[in-house]
């Protein structure tokens, strides 16, 4: 018998980096948007060429999105890379965007995404 720990599902990421977000539905990400906060659309370019683009939102590469975000960092984007502006990152079905913005936000902080 294997006595290692097991990997964690991918169910179970999900539900641990989406614990103390809050999900927006699309007509939510508008309404946050209308009020100041910045959508950030992670899509891959693929997906982007596919869907097309998301009117108003910033395209930031998931994989240099923490760089962006961080005010400390020297490739951040100013705009968005302020610990009081509201980031709603946006993806194609809510996966990417979960993970990114627990990563991003981290489990305490009280930055909201």
């Amino acid at each position: 018998m294997d006595s290692r720990p097991q990997p964690i599902g991918v169910e179970e990421l999900l539900d641990e980096a989406r614990t103390g977000l809050r999900r927006l539905t699309p007509a939510e990400a508008r309404a946050a948007a209308d009020g100041g906060a910045a959508l950030v659309d992670i899509r891959s370019e693929s997906q982007l060429a596919r869907d097309g683009e998301l009117s108003g939102a910033t395209w930031i590469a998931r994989n240099v999105l923490e760089w962006r975000l961080d005010p400390r960092s020297p490739d951040r984007v100013d705009e968005l890379a302020r610990p009081d502006r509201l980031i709603v990152v946006v993806c194609d079905e809510g996966y990417q965007s979960s993970l990114a913005a627990r990563l991003c936000v981290g489990s305490d902080s009280t930055r909201p995404m």
